[in-house]
C-alpha cells in the first residue's frame, strides 16, 4: 500500500474550500484530484478538532504519544467529547487484545 504525502498547505486548501464555499466531501475530492473522499473527511474532522495543527502527518509517532495530545485550544464541551472517543477507543483495544490473548484458564498444563 502506498501512501501520499500532502502538505499541510494542501490539505488546509481542501479543508477551507469546504467550510467556505460548502463543497461536499466527495466534490472537493473529485476538485482537487483525489480517488477517494475519505482523506478529506478526516481532514476536515482533524481541523475542526486540532486546528491546523491537526493537519500535520501523525503517522510514526505511535499510539501513546498520539492519544496523550489533548488540544489546548478547545472548549471544555470539545475536550470532554475528545475525552469519551480517546477512553471508548481504549475500552475497544483491551477488549480486541483480550480476545486475541490465548485462553490460558482452559488450557491443560501437562499433555497426556
Amino acid at each position: 500500500m502506498t501512501y501520499e504525502n500532502h502538505t499541510i498547505e494542501c490539505k488546509l486548501e481542501v479543508v477551507k474550500s469546504i467550510l467556505e464555499e460548502g463543497l461536499s466531501y466527495r466534490e472537493a475530492a473529485k476538485r482537487f484530484g483525489f480517488k477517494a473522499h475519505s482523506n478529506v473527511k478526516n481532514w476536515v474532522h482533524a481541523y475542526k478538532i486540532h486546528g491546523v495543527e491537526g493537519l500535520k502527518d501523525g503517522r510514526g509517532q505511535g499510539l501513546k504519544k498520539a492519544l496523550s495530545k489533548i488540544p489546548s485550544n478547545l472548549t471544555l464541551e470539545q475536550e470532554n467529547k475528545w475525552l469519551r472517543a480517546q477512553n471508548a477507543f481504549l475500552k475497544k483495544l483491551l477488549k480486541a487484545e483480550r480476545r486475541d490473548a490465548p485462553d490460558t484458564e482452559n488450557t491443560p498444563l501437562f499433555k497426556h
